[in-house]
């Protein structure tokens, strides 16, 4: 049982601040696992921003410093940053692009496409685990926790 969890009859307002109460629990564990450098099928220890970026680099062999930037939503000088150090570390390499000398293209090493692979099975085994967790729910179920999620996020994020 999770602390605070008083059942299904209570009032709309403690519903509301129970979920208030989990969604700061979720942060603080997600905050935390960014927050851990581990490994990915390699012996290079990665933050998971740099497992996504390494994974979005993967998605698009050959994606531009800025549609990287657009895509991982964040600056150009982060991304630039982060792409450095994966090139210093042997996971990712740049070119300029054929067509247009000004556009540079990230493609990964051999390295980094391991630890792309190694990524993506643990996405397959998440999304695997999360599916068998919530198999006791209903469409409807899960219709509602992701429109809850969803107007949380806009309330926060969307400015």
């Amino acid at each position: 049982m999770i602390e605070g969890d008083y059942g299904a009859q209570k009032p709309k307002g403690k519903n509301v601040w129970e979920l208030v109460e989990l969604l700061n629990i979720y942060s603080r564990k997600i905050r935390s696992y960014n927050n851990t450098a581990r490994f990915y099928g390699t012996d290079e220890k990665l933050f998971l921003s740099e497992a996504h970026t390494i994974h979005h680099i993967g998605e698009h062999q050959g994606i531009s410093m800025n549609d990287l930037a657009d895509v991982t939503q964040r600056t150009k000088g982060s991304t630039s940053t982060m792409v450095d150090s994966l090139i210093k570390r042997g996971l990712v390499t740049k070119r300029k692009d054929a067509e247009d000398q000004r556009r540079v293209q990230l493609q990964l090493t051999e390295k980094g496409q391991l630890i792309y692979q190694y990524h993506e099975q643990l996405d397959r085994e998440n999304y695997s685990s999360i599916s068998d967790q919530s198999s006791n729910l209903s469409d409807e179920d899960l219709i509602v926790a992701n429109k809850v999620v969803k107007q949380v996020i806009r309330k926060l994020f969307d400015n």
